[in-house]
């Protein structure tokens, strides 16, 4: 038949069944995975490039409807729900393709906020005892839960680059955060109070419209049952399998926005990174000021003599440096929308990894008992410990984001690849395409983030202060090709002078152009470098693709010689014209139901934990305390039934049997070396005697103990 615009595969068939010499030519007599072969009914490659034509028989319009309502309707409703910024087309561009090029980069990101934020939660519930009244909005705890607000939502705003690498900025942030006793700049003003009021506002401005997010969920959810419905109840029609297959290729995408929910970005994320910023001025302010300085040193005498030197010569060391930390929150980064970024609370500066490391996770439940101590250590912290690249916990999260990815994108693979003609075609080459370059770009981004933090972590032992208005040396540059052909153009006798300036004029644009253009990438740093010339564009590609498969599923352009074949990856491809519309193969339905299983059962379960995530952490994001309250009492009552099935979760999960191994005390594990708070309902925490107070309580013995005295020996260690 020749080349073709246009190919009817029904009448091409016919044609070629009862052809005894097209058979003879082209008929296939290779392996027939799934299907017994038949040479009357297969043909080669070749041979339905000859018969049938090279071009396309696109569905019609009604398979074309079906899938739009089915799929490209829900999905693109909860894009929709993707948290975007307002009024910055450039910025929400770059993160709808990150989201969608990227996803398990991205997604990692997100799920490591959401366990930061997860982990201020539990840290906040932790610091009173269990059966305790919850205080009122007053006391010590309400301001606890202000700091740890605060300290989340810090944690989505990039910090300055030289503050980023200095221990100091951590110290100042602690203040921040913890201190009560730092008198401010104007009389009227208390730290305590102005947390309060901050938080209160960021609280305010924090996007609602979680219900829309649920409703598109739900969509997206009741359009995949109505699609597994119509492929089993059709079992073996071709074109409802690859129409489910593209729900489950996209059902990533619905967890991602799911996320969101938690990892909530603020209606206006200027303001709010403004109002930190002020906050974070107005301490820097009472620091730098000397007076105010020496009488917030005279309040670390309650932290002991130890601790008192410990914290003054902290301070002095932070309040050096802070006249260079103004503008310390730069840009908005949350949902993993920038790249390299962990925040404040878990990353560069581990302010989470550090209060738990040296006082949360061994005093456990009712940490906040003695407060003046609590806030002594929450201000210090480990100052030796130095900064750190990787948290070997955020392994967790890329392999979650991992698996969920890779889940659902495996059970579209399993349909469109055990579906006759059996093997790697347009639709699972496509999808495994996608895929490679997703994990080609998470593993990229972990090596050059760690290439480029060696750098960063050298640089944090100089003693040199930051100066961020210290004039950058500008490279000396040979003479640039518009320069010597403008003064070639100038020594040509023959030029004319409107010529000439013309010349001058469009080099002097392009010139300074270029000079613009060079001047930015010598000052760029290798990160932004690798940003704006390899993930960017990939990610850009790998969007793209995706579309392509969506759009080409759709209407049907999948629907010729080469992709029906299933060609990709062998010599010869063949296809079967009973089994190219509707397969009657009995493992069909076994394929089906593998890959629709492990598809749904990968983002049920990510979903579920979305959910309960959310429930948990709400304590500490309501706006109202009343509300609040009611949902800690929730949230405790709730980890307290579900509290034996995740310690046995994570004795399972973690293969080193590091999380779960319990070191002072029970509310503590071990995890390389760095102790993890982990919630209880009972206080563990007993504290050390002196070897003095030891020794008396050793050599005393008493000939009868009264019912008090002898509760009160069970105390001891």
């Amino acid at each position: 038949m020749g080349i073709s615009h246009s190919a009817n595969f029904t009448q091409c068939g016919i044609e070629y069944m009862k052809n005894p010499d097209l058979i003879a030519k082209y008929g296939y007599d290779g392996p027939t995975p799934g299907i017994p072969h038949n040479r009357s009914t297969q043909i080669t490659y070749h041979g339905c490039q000859e018969v049938c034509g090279q071009g396309i028989e696109f569905y019609p319009w009604q398979i074309t409807s079906a899938t739009i309502t089915t799929w490209i309707l829900p999905t693109i409703g909860v894009l929709l729900q993707a948290p975007f910024e307002s009024n910055a087309f450039r910025r929400t561009f770059l993160a709808i393709t990150r989201w969608i090029g990227s996803p398990i980069a991205s997604l990692s990101y997100t799920l490591w906020n959401i366990r930061v934020s997860g982990k201020c939660a539990t840290i906040v519930d932790m610091a009173i005892k269990y059966e305790d009244r919850i205080p009122d909005p007053d006391s010590d705890f309400a301001s606890i839960r202000d700091s740890f607000y605060l300290l989340a939502t810090m944690n989505q705003f990039t910090m300055r680059e030289d503050a980023s690498r200095r221990k100091e900025a951590e110290g100042l942030l602690r203040i921040v955060l913890f201190s009560k006793d730092l008198r401010l700049s104007k009389p009227d003003e208390n730290l305590k109070e102005i947390r309060r009021r901050y938080a209160e506002e960021l609280r305010a401005g924090r996007r609602r419209s979680v219900v829309p997010v649920f409703i598109s969920t739900l969509w997206f959810l009741f359009s995949l049952v109505i699609s597994i419905q119509t492929a089993f109840g059709s079992i073996g029609e071709n074109s409802t399998a690859h129409d489910l297959a593209l729900g489950l290729l996209l059902a990533w995408l619905p967890v991602m926005i799911l996320c969101s929910i938690i990892d909530r970005n603020p209606v206006a994320p200027r303001n709010m990174r403004k109002k930190l910023n002020k906050l974070i001025d107005k301490v820097r302010e009472a620091l730098m000021d000397d007076d105010l300085r020496a009488q917030y040193l005279k309040t670390f005498r309650a932290c002991g003599l130890q601790k008192q030197e410990e914290l003054s010569s902290w301070v002095i060391k932070i309040s050096a440096q802070a006249k260079h930390m103004d503008n310390f929150f730069t840009d908005f980064a949350g949902q993993g929308r920038v790249r390299w970024h962990y925040g404040a609370a878990g990353k560069s500066h581990p302010i989470l990894s550090d209060i738990e490391q040296c006082y949360i996770a061994e005093r456990g439940r009712d940490w906040l008992h003695d407060e003046d101590e609590a806030r002594c250590e929450l201000v210090l912290g480990e100052t030796k410990r130095g900064l750190i690249w990787f948290d070997l916990r955020e392994f967790w999260q890329i392999l979650t984001s991992f698996l969920i990815v890779f889940g659902t994108i495996l059970g579209a693979w399993f349909l469109s690849f055990f579906t006759p003609t059996v093997g790697l075609g347009c639709r699972s080459g496509g999808y495994t395409f996608f895929t490679v370059i997703a994990t080609t770009l998470m593993l990229c981004e972990m090596l050059v983030w760690w290439r480029t933090s060696e750098t960063s972590l050298t640089d944090t032992v100089q003693s040199k202060p930051m100066n961020p208005r210290a004039p950058v040396p500008t490279p000396v540059r040979e003479p640039t090709l518009g320069a010597s052909t403008k003064s070639q153009l100038a020594k040509t006798p023959a030029a004319s002078a409107i010529w000439r300036k013309w010349c001058n004029y469009l080099f002097a644009t392009a010139e300074s152009g270029a000079k613009e253009i060079s001047t930015k990438w010598h000052a760029s740093s290798a990160r932004e470098r690798w940003n704006c010339c390899f993930f960017r564009p990939f990610e850009i590609v790998n969007t793209l693709w995706l579309l392509c498969i969506i759009f080409g599923q759709t209407l049907g352009a999948f629907q010729n010689c080469d992709c029906m074949t299933s060609s990709w990856g062998t010599k010869h491809g063949y296809m079967d014209f009973t089994q190219w519309n509707t397969t009657n193969s009995p493992w069909t339905r076994w394929y089906w139901a593998s890959g629709t299983g492990i598809a749904t059962a990968t983002m049920g379960l990510a979903m579920v934990y979305l959910v309960i995530e959310w429930c948990t952490q709400s304590h500490l994001n309501t706006e109202n305390y009343t509300h609040a309250v009611r949902g800690l009492r929730r949230t405790r009552r709730f980890k307290r039934m579900t509290q034996p099935f995740s310690k046995a979760f994570w004795s399972i999960a973690n293969p080193f049997k590091l999380i779960g191994r319990y070191r002072h005390g029970p509310a503590a594990s071990n995890v390389a070396g760095q102790r993890s708070l982990k919630w209880t309902k009972e206080v563990t925490y007993q504290p050390r005697l002196s070897s003095i107070d030891q020794e008396m309580t050793d050599n005393t013995s008493l000939p009868s103990r009264t019912p008090t005295e002898d509760s009160s020996s069970q105390l001891l260690p």
